[in-house]
């Protein structure tokens, strides 16, 4: 395990630690709980709502990106901190009435025991001179599973990153820079790159919308399931939803094609020639179908956000208004925070289940081919 990254890890569990007075909100919900009647249900319930709602807003763990939250489950802490936290007191709370209080105790104890540890390694590890891990950039990542581990195949995703990176570097920078790997996770395929926040953004963005699409194409294909188990419909009527839901899929579809890769072009620099621009954008298109076969293989892609906000120059788009810088970097840091959880919560799904309903046209492999002559 990466030493630095450790320590940023055991950093930012003690800032949640303390800022949130996280042992404080557990007692205060043990006692409602311990009133043993209604109104003090009631008050655990509320003060349980409003923890939840403090951590969303200001957890840094809460907040944590994929390869974060695994790094937080190797230690053993996924429970003690964040959405892990979250969900195990909504869990106790739902216990029997004479259970909960002993297991509230019994996950204090653990949790404490927990904390201790945790800022004992901390401790050791600045003892020890290990810097604590601060890029002044915005990691992304794409993280390849065993099962297309080939040399081909890694091959294959890598020069498709590299090309949506590029595309999206010229056109929200105005230039393309050299793509370096920066980092590479150790026992696994994971290979990240360093990139502006402008970058990070316009790769978000892309993502947000590709999940948001990718869900409604997932429920389109599950009720053309449950039309067909419908034994009160005639084939005929079965028929004819299956082919308005069809339809409705391949507009979904067109939205990835077609209508994604646009949005990016509010990020655009607004010098960059047009017809550049259209090429650009169509080479993110294509590398967008790429990303959506990844999401069906278990390629995963991971934005790692900065730590110390101050060290990243943020860019506002060109066409902004004057005093909407404020509101635009809140948006942004809650697009990121969206992003991530969404991603997260998409790769806990079956494969089965990502399985797209449809296959790419004849000719879009050619095209890919194409782009990367």
């Amino acid at each position: 395990m990466d030493t630095e990254r450790l320590l940023r890890i055991l950093i930012d569990l003690e800032t949640d630690d303390q800022s949130l007075a996280i042992s404080d909100n557990i007692a205060k919900i043990r006692a409602s709980f311990a009133q043993n009647n209604q109104d003090g249900y009631q008050a655990a319930s509320d003060s349980l709502s409003a923890f939840k709602n403090e951590e969303e807003e200001k957890s840094v763990v809460y907040s944590f990106s994929r390869t974060e939250n695994l790094m937080l489950n190797t230690i053993g802490g996924s429970q003690y901190f964040g959405q892990g936290l979250i969900e195990t007191l909504e869990k106790i709370s739902v216990s029997k009435g004479f259970e909960v209080l002993q297991k509230i105790d019994e996950f204090m104890a653990n949790r404490n025991q927990f904390v201790e540890k945790s800022k004992k390694l901390k401790n050791d590890l600045l003892e020890l001179a290990i810097k604590e891990y601060k890029p002044d950039e915005y990691e992304i990542g794409i993280i390849l599973p065993s099962v297309v581990g080939t040399a081909d195949n890694v091959y294959k995703s890598m020069k498709d990153f590299e090309l949506l990176i590029a595309a999206v570097q010229e056109l929200v920078l105005g230039k393309k820079e050299e793509i370096k790997i920066t980092r590479l996770n150790n026992g696994s395929l994971d290979f990240f790159v360093s990139q502006p926040f402008v970058v990070a953004v316009a790769i978000t963005t892309l993502l947000s919308n590709l999940i948001v699409v990718w869900d409604k194409i997932a429920n389109l294909n599950k009720n053309i399931t449950e039309t067909d188990g419908h034994g009160n419909l005639s084939e005929e009527a079965k028929t004819g939803i299956k082919e308005i839901i069809k339809k409705e899929i391949e507009a979904a579809k067109k939205d990835v094609f077609e209508k994604i890769p646009e949005k990016i072009l509010k990020h655009a620099k607004k010098d960059i020639e047009d017809g550049r621009k259209n090429e650009l954008v169509n080479q993110v298109r294509i590398k967008l179908r790429a990303a959506f076969k990844w999401f069906e293989l278990g390629v995963e892609i991971d934005i790692i956000p900065v730590r110390v906000e101050n060290q990243v120059k943020v860019s506002t788009p060109e066409d902004l208004e004057s005093g909407q810088e404020e509101s635009y970097i809140k948006e942004t840091k809650e697009l990121f925070k969206k992003t991530n959880h969404s991603i997260q919560e998409f790769y806990k799904l079956p494969l089965e289940i990502r399985k797209l309903p449809f296959q790419l046209e004849s000719g879009e492999d050619e095209d890919v081919e194409k782009s990367e002559e």
